[in-house]
């Protein structure tokens, strides 16, 4: 029988894969931050670059200890493959694979990885979704030439590893309207009794 093997949370923030030479330059690319929001000094940058990268090492070898066959993640598309045509609260990728960049091959399809998905996961968690009162949508191909959303291809450009196969789950938590905070906290993620009841499905669907 399968199981599930650990749980690893990150940021996919901007900053943390990039030099902290070039942390002013992604500010200043940006709407201006609120007055009361602090920024570092070039002499700060460097330190927090420096733990950032050291946190991120802890986490490869929490990966590599527990060599899992398959990755399910969690992260939100931020008008990448989804648009305000068709822009659903809860997604499940169900396609065999998809392509995506890592953060210097944007906007070149012909340099993006190839990510292998594990349908017949994909599928059970989307089943055990709708089994457990929510609605979600689902993929079986992306819609542009954007590839998948960086909050799916970060976590794996930090772990330099593309050949563990991946389900994406995508949430809405970037636009309104979003599920409302009671209903949210339903998910179960956030809710033991049916995370445990999720993940016994899904090595029952793996085994």
């Amino acid at each position: 029988m399968a199981q599930l093997v650990g749980v690893l949370n990150m940021s996919h923030g901007p900053f943390t894969n990039l030099a902290p030479e070039k942390w002013e330059n992604v500010r200043q690319s940006r709407s201006p931050y609120r007055s009361e929001v602090p920024i570092e000094t070039e002499g700060e940058r460097v330190p927090q670059a420096a733990r950032i990268r050291a946190g991120l090492d802890v986490m490869n070898a929490k990966l590599e200890e527990m060599h899992p066959d398959v990755l399910v993640i969690f992260g939100d598309d931020q008008l990448e493959n989804f648009d305000f045509n068709n822009y659903p609260s809860l997604s499940v990728y169900v396609g065999d694979e998809f392509k995506g960049p890592d953060n210097s091959t944007r906007g070149k399809p012909e340099e993006y990885h190839t990510v292998k998905n594990y349908p017949p996961l994909a599928v059970h968690l989307l089943r055990t979704l709708i089994q457990n009162g929510f609605d979600p949508a689902f993929q079986m191909a992306l819609q542009n030439d954007k590839g998948m959303c960086h909050a799916v291809m970060r976590p794996l450009e930090f772990f330099n590893n593309y050949d563990i196969p991946v389900v994406p789950l995508l949430a809405n938590g970037y636009y309104p309207p979003q599920l409302p905070a009671k209903r949210n906290r339903l998910l179960p993620s956030r809710h033991p009794r049916r995370r445990n009841r999720l993940w016994r499905d899904v090595a029952h669907a793996r085994s």
